[in-house]
């Protein structure tokens, strides 16, 4: 293999980066918006928009919009919180659950295939690299924030 720089590496790890998601996306029903938010209420059921936008890291107006859709589709239930009837929890179906399974089985298939050229060594050996350069990524990160 031919020696790389590290910007020559982190620029490959950008492109295998966005070919994985546009083709995971194309699989998986928009996994960034609905299915990413099916998904992790099978986790955690029954948040705030404010903290499922936080955990998700995504716009509350466009979480908002979002979870008005998933609702008409009957994948959601939006319900008002016991202690505080302005705060709207939010829920996950049965058929919601059942759409995450599907969701959730594609994202298995298409990592599957993605992986298939990797041994089993090289998956986890790849594994623990990406692991270690987030780690160094979260240190930098809260260094620059103090």
């Amino acid at each position: 293999m031919a020696e790389i720089t590290s910007y020559e590496l982190l620029g490959l790890l950008h492109r295998v980066e966005k070919l994985s998601h546009r083709k995971r996306n194309n699989s998986c029903e928009n996994f960034i918006g609905r299915g990413r938010i099916l998904t992790t209420l099978c986790r955690e059921d029954g948040l705030s928009q404010k903290i499922l936008a936080e955990r998700l890291d995504i716009r509350p107006q466009s979480l908002s919009e979002t979870i008005v859709k998933l609702a008409e589709d009957k994948l959601v239930e939006r319900i008002p919180a016991e202690n505080d009837k302005r705060e709207l929890l939010i829920y996950i179906t049965e058929e919601g659950r059942i759409r995450a399974a599907e969701i959730r089985a594609r994202r298995e298939a298409f990592a599957n295939d993605f992986f298939s050229s990797l041994s089993e060594e090289e998956i986890i050996s790849l594994g623990n690299i990406l692991l270690k350069l987030e780690e160094n990524k979260r240190s930098i990160e809260s260094c620059d924030t103090n």
